[in-house]
């Protein structure tokens, strides 16, 4: 979508006023507020607005139709009125989206109230999604939920030492019996390396309360020849997925959890790298409480060495395996009580892209 250019201050919240106007049934009318009208009191405990999963339409006489797929709420508004709103991605309030707006756009300086109160009428009218929605939706609890057992899969290739440091530090873990199941999926090349698996497989089910199955690249091999025995009309799609033969000259990272997906058969799975430790440690300086990210934001701590960050590790007493399975598989009403919390809160959400929600 094309939206036109201007280099004097627009007057797109003039015109949005002239024929902009709703489709919702909900919604009879849409309005705005003259420029200078009440935009209501300070941002402190303001609630939170986002897009959400909106679709923009061009329509007739150079207008945007936008759908809320959400909610099914409806609003033509000007191009431009629809490139103001990219700015109001992430759950804030409405004066600091209008801020967000007034940065990204400079020329709406002088018109900053009739922006605030735009997006007031927008939020209204369903289009903004709110966090206080979100949260209701969130907090929605599911009696029927029922979580199955856990199987766990190690994924390796061509590298003994790494798994045997794994291994050694699952064996004294206590509480693998909870688990369904254990697997090696052993993507190695090296027969030697395939060799080592298997001896460090034996030995530490000698000494563990749970066996691992070792799927070495032959095992693989047969189930794949199995599954296109049994499923000719589906072969082709098979070894596209299983048969390392057909990837041999690219990295088949994904064919390893291609074999996770496919032993899990609906059961919760917990897929380790090789390259970890399964000790459970509480970060250093680190924080208890839970919010949603967009995959940007994290967070960082310095420390001058590294024994000052050895100092301030703490052990936890569960498993490593025991937090990653201990939400794994909740109804998402579900996991504040599991973190320690009572339910999601629009605080949590603050910050949060919209569109994942």
């Amino acid at each position: 979508m094309r939206y036109h250019t201007y280099n004097s201050v627009p007057n797109y919240l003039t015109n949005y006023m002239s024929y902009s106007y709703s489709y919702s049934p909900q919604v009879d009318s849409f309005s705005l507020r003259e420029k200078g009208a009440s935009t209501g009191n300070g941002d402190a405990g303001a609630p939170l607005y986002a897009l959400g999963d909106l679709q923009f339409i061009p329509v007739e006489a150079g207008a945007t139709l936008i759908l809320n797929r959400a909610n099914g709420q409806q609003q033509v508004v000007t191009p431009d009125v629809a490139r103001a709103l990219n700015e109001c991605a992430r759950f804030a309030s409405i004066s600091a989206h209008t801020d967000s707006i007034v940065r990204a756009i400079p020329e709406l300086a002088q018109q900053r109230e009739l922006v605030r109160s735009t997006l007031e009428q927008l939020a209204n009218a369903g289009i903004l999604s709110s966090a206080e929605a979100q949260c209701a939706r969130l907090n929605r609890k599911n009696e029927e939920a029922t979580r199955s057992r856990t199987r766990v899969f190690i994924i390796t290739c061509d590298r003994p030492g790494a798994l045997e440091k794994l291994l050694e530090s699952m064996a004294s873990m206590q509480g693998l019996s909870r688990h369904e199941a254990f697997f090696l999926i052993d993507s190695s090349r090296n027969a030697n390396n395939v060799d080592r698996n298997r001896e460090l497989v034996e030995l530490f089910n000698t000494r563990s309360a749970k066996n691992i199955a070792h799927i070495c690249p032959q095992k693989q091999k047969d189930l794949c020849a199995r599954f296109c025995e049994e499923l000719p009309e589906h072969a082709e799609g098979i070894r596209f997925l299983l048969d390392r033969n057909l990837h041999s000259d690219y990295a088949n990272y994904g064919m390893a959890r291609n074999f996770c997906l496919l032993l899990a058969m609906g059961k919760r799975a917990v897929i380790l790298d090789d390259d970890i430790l399964a000790y459970r440690l509480k970060a250093p300086e680190s924080t208890d409480s839970f919010a949603f990210e967009g995959g940007v934001a994290s967070e960082v701590r310095f420390f001058p060495d590294l024994q000052t960050v050895l100092g301030n590790i703490e052990a936890l007493e569960d498993s490593a395996l025991d937090g990653i399975s201990h939400c794994l598989g909740l109804p998402l009403a579900d996991v504040p009580a599991a973190m320690g919390e009572e339910h999601f809160n629009e605080l949590q959400l603050h910050g949060a892209p919209g569109v994942i929600m």
